[in-house]
């Protein structure tokens, strides 16, 4: 952890984190693009809480300040897959994402030798986060989503 990150504890999400969680995908571009209405995004997380693969960050003072969606067999039915993560707007550039795509790689480590994760191709941001952290692309699905959008495949 470098000076200017804020520490966080890892740990399955409950339906008390619903609005946080709400907040941060709701302030994330993903949200604004993906997800119509309020409702959609309250479906998601609590289907993401159901399935027990949603895990949050809380801070010093037990408050959400974002959350990861991880599934140990979600690529391929086979692969860990990140499916979502967004980290409140307050909290961004302070590793919070970091810690929270750390906590799921050790889990998905522990199981296989790969984990993937989709990146839109309008979210130059995240992918160089990802590379940066040492994600390669191996591959792009146009439409897959979004129409007009591409998703870039990255392990």
């Amino acid at each position: 952890m470098t000076t200017h990150e804020v520490p966080v504890t890892v740990e399955k999400a409950t339906t008390a984190h619903v609005s946080a969680c709400v907040d941060a995908l709701r302030d994330s571009e993903i949200g604004a693009r993906y997800f119509p209405t309020h409702e959609a995004m309250v479906r998601f997380i609590h289907d993401g809480i159901a399935r027990g693969e949603l895990h949050v960050a809380l801070d010093a003072h037990n408050q959400c300040q974002g959350y990861a969606w991880f599934m140990l067999q979600g690529a391929f039915g086979r692969f860990p897959y990140l499916k979502n993560i967004a980290v409140r707007r307050a909290m961004r550039g302070k590793g919070v994402g970091r810690q929270l795509l750390s906590c799921c790689e050790a889990e998905g480590f522990a199981h296989a030798r790969h984990v993937f994760l989709l990146v839109s191709d309008f979210n130059e941001s995240a992918r160089r986060l990802y590379e940066r952290l040492g994600y390669v692309q191996v591959g792009m699905i146009p439409d897959l989503i979004v129409a007009g959008v591409g998703e870039c495949v990255m392990m």
